[in-house]
């Protein structure tokens, strides 16, 4: 699977990690994570509660056609509450089926527009065009955990490898942070450049989806 495809497979399914209406916390399935799975397959992973300790995933092997379909499949199947069987648990405790080996079908779904509708309005306010800094290194995906945890995994352009960040979205106090985000594209940019970003404090070494996991908490 190329850059392009597992990006354009991240900015379809990311409005899904918002809360549905209702009642807060959700009580329902939510977005938990999005990740390469080798260099032709994805996996996408959702949170049976806010609590987020655990999640159920299927893998994908994805066409540029085939996004859509896909993520209109999850969407029908997760909420049905369809636990995939004969899967593998990766080290974030998710059960994760082979989507195909569970009726997946790269064509024939995309029932709704709401991914047009999503898309249309993204490029009216954020604008179109890649990332300024896809020349240094793009997003690998991200997995959401327990305790106000969020870990990102970042490609790095001039050498391939892959590597976690873990990002705190709660304050000591239990309360969210908030407004400190905006600047971390171009810190980012700076700790790989620099090589800084080897030297920060290793949180995880045994992440299924990187090479090891660094803690971002005083970078943002």
């Amino acid at each position: 699977m190329d850059e392009h495809l597992f990006g354009f497979l991240l900015r379809r399914i990311a409005p899904l990690v918002v809360a549905p209406v209702g009642s807060l916390p959700p009580a329902g399935f939510q977005l938990r994570g999005v990740v390469r799975a080798g260099h032709t397959r994805a996996r996408v992973v959702f949170s049976p509660d806010a609590r987020r300790e655990s999640g159920i995933g299927y893998e994908f092997t994805l066409t540029e056609d085939g996004v859509d379909a896909a993520i209109d499949w999850l969407r029908i199947t997760v909420s049905a509450g369809v636990t995939p069987t004969g899967g593998v648990v990766d080290s974030h405790g998710n059960t994760v089926g082979d989507a195909a080996e569970h009726g997946f079908r790269p064509t024939g779904l995309n029932r709704t527009d709401d991914h047009n509708v999503f898309s249309l309005l993204s490029t009216l306010i954020h604008g179109g065009g890649s990332p300024w800094f896809e020349d240094e290194y793009t997003c690998a995906g991200f997995m959401l955990g327990p305790s106000g945890a969020c870990r990102v995994y970042v490609r790095v352009a001039a050498t391939g490898e892959v590597y976690g960040l873990q990002l705190p979205m709660e304050e000591a106090d239990g309360t969210n942070v908030s407004g400190k985000a905006g600047s971390l594209p171009s810190v980012l940019g700076s700790l790989i450049d620099n090589g800084t970003l080897l030297t920060l404090p290793v949180v995880d070494t045994a992440d299924d989806y990187c090479r090891i996991v660094y803690d971002l908490g005083d970078w943002i």
